[in-house]
């Protein structure tokens, strides 16, 4: 992964700029650089995957160990049309066979939850920003974006907070909701969608675990994330 800074000469322009250093922008952005495309990852944080990091309780739930993708897309709640087709092409067993063969053994737990046997949601950051520096994405830190730059329908480039555009031939928006917001998943993206007139799909409520504060509880499945609306 190469890192460029303010004296980097800028590239005229990219395949592909991928917005957000989460799990799913760093596989995008790997993926395609792997498939021979040219490829920088903008993220507003000064590291990658803060909240990959975080999640599971510091563990990360990578997948769930169904391999009967019908089955497994049956869990979504009537958006199992919509994901078919991607989880068709890469399901679990390709997500399971791409962390293994990056040196990363998991176990499944409870429900078919599937970890990494270190129990460390670092194991898979490690792997995401290995896979990207070894088939030469650049990342672009510290670059918050502000927006897109549009031709009629037509995206030509990211515009940065400091007034950079990045120039690619397409792009992938990858910011996440509003769930952790101090983890820099402060629902930029739909305030884009929204100021270029890009439709998105309507918001819905995830359930959370909350932390009861009163001695000796214990932690419970509660009420919905008001950011996630």
């Amino acid at each position: 992964m190469k890192q460029e800074t303010k004296n980097t000469p800028p590239q005229n322009i990219w395949d592909l700029a991928v917005i957000g250093g989460g799990p799913a922008g760093m596989m995008a952005a790997s993926r395609a650089a792997e498939c021979g495309a040219k490829v920088v990852l903008l993220e507003k944080n000064d590291t990658l995957g803060k909240k990959l990091l975080i999640t599971g309780g510091g563990r990360c739930n990578v997948t769930n160990a169904e391999f009967d993708t019908r089955k497994f897309l049956s869990k979504f709640k009537g958006n199992d049309k919509f994901l078919f087709s991607a989880f068709s092409q890469r399901g679990v067993k390709e997500t399971l066979d791409f962390f293994h063969a990056h040196d990363m053994p998991t176990k499944v737990e409870a429900e078919n939850r599937v970890f990494p046997k270190s129990n460390s949601a670092k194991s898979v950051w490690d792997v995401l920003a290995r896979s990207m520096k070894d088939n030469g994405v650049t990342l672009l830190s510290r670059s918050p974006v502000a927006g897109f730059v549009k031709k009629g329908n037509e995206i030509l480039a990211v515009r940065c907070a400091d007034g950079k555009e990045i120039k690619a031939k397409a792009f992938v928006l990858a910011t996440g909701g509003m769930s952790r917001p101090e983890t820099g998943s402060t629902g930029d993206g739909f305030v884009w969608l929204k100021k270029s007139g890009i439709p998105s799909l309507r918001r819905t409520r995830l359930w959370c675990l909350l932390r009861s504060k009163t001695p000796g509880s214990k932690n419970s499945r509660a009420s919905a994330c008001p950011a996630s609306k």
